[in-house]
């Protein structure tokens, strides 16, 4: 195996060294920009941080499954008639297929795919 796959590149080899300090570099350069829109959105999200407290209080709940949640659902709840409305829009209710007084099986509705997502995560944090 090379030298290079366990860091420690040939000292022959400049080129090789030229080329992971430019990697490197492009690495701290996406640390920057990820540390800048998480500030970002922390902002945005300000207004929020009521809700959010609350969300985070939900087992398996952290502040980035809160953010999501928010985003996705927003904080007006008087939009959906009740609960179930909401796990039917969050893709969280089975079909009721039902003839005869006979029910048969049918998968889960889809739905919102990113509020699916975060729901599971959360659930499996539990």
């Amino acid at each position: 195996m090379s030298a290079a796959v366990f860091g420690h590149p040939c000292p022959r080899q400049e080129h090789q060294r030229f080329l992971l300090g430019m990697q490197l570099g492009r690495l701290d350069e996406i640390e920057v920009h990820l540390t800048k829109l998480d500030a970002r959105i922390e902002d945005k999200l300000q207004p929020y941080a009521e809700d959010r407290a609350l969300i985070c209080e939900v087992p398996g709940m952290d502040r980035i499954n809160s953010a999501r949640v928010v985003a996705e659902l927003g904080t007006d709840m008087s939009l959906f008639a009740s609960e179930a409305h909401v796990a039917s829009w969050a893709g969280f209710c089975p079909g009721n297929n039902e003839s005869s007084a006979r029910r048969h099986r049918s998968c889960v509705r889809k739905g919102n795919v990113y509020l699916t997502i975060t729901l599971v995560e959360a659930a499996r944090r539990k």
